[in-house]
């Protein structure tokens, strides 16, 4: 648990970061991301988690490098009880479109039992709200492989966060293009 990482207080051990990396993947394909995702969570504090992240971010960026460099910010309205605990925002370029979704002030998410901020008795009711502009019928979180539909909520579409952060408390989406 340091403030940064590497700790460049210390040495960097990047032969365990390399062979924890290769665990992870091998992890990955043999179980999928729901079960990989899991697995790290059981584990927090060996940090393999900060590692995951690292890789799939790094990976979706690799794969949308344009919308990451040229694409337009939007963020997101949220609504409900728990609206001053999440961020979350869109990237989009054209016809692609990146929803970044994120928990913060996690202290009073987790309680004091240190519970992942998970499910609805974590969330409630809270939703985020899709602009017209950069809606999708459907979104794949590339963390967990999970899909999601958009619902209609009110005179307005959305995701319930209680849905995407079901099982893994981040969320970063992409639109799923019908016939691809």
């Amino acid at each position: 648990f340091s403030l940064v990482d590497p700790d460049n207080r210390r040495a960097v051990d990047y032969e365990a970061r390399h062979a924890a990396l290769r665990a992870i993947k091998a992890l990955y394909a043999d179980e999928g991301a729901t079960a990989c995702v899991q697995h790290l969570l059981e584990n927090l504090p060996d940090g393999r988690i900060k590692l995951y992240m690292t890789w799939k971010t790094l990976a979706l960026r690799r794969e949308c490098e344009q919308v990451f460099r040229d694409g337009g910010y939007l963020p997101l309205k949220a609504h409900g009880d728990r609206t001053e605990q999440v961020c979350a925002f869109t990237r989009h370029l054209g016809d692609e479109t990146l929803l970044v979704v994120i928990p913060r002030l996690l202290g009073g998410l987790m309680g004091e039992h240190g519970r992942t901020p998970v499910g609805k008795l974590v969330w409630g009711d809270t939703w985020l709200e899709l602009p017209p502009e950069r809606m999708h019928e459907s979104w794949i979180n590339t963390l967990t492989d999970e899909t999601f539909s958009t619902q209609a909520l009110g005179e307005t579409h959305g995701l319930a966060l209680a849905q995407l952060f079901g099982t893994f408390p981040y969320a970063l989406l992409r639109a799923h293009k019908t016939g691809v």
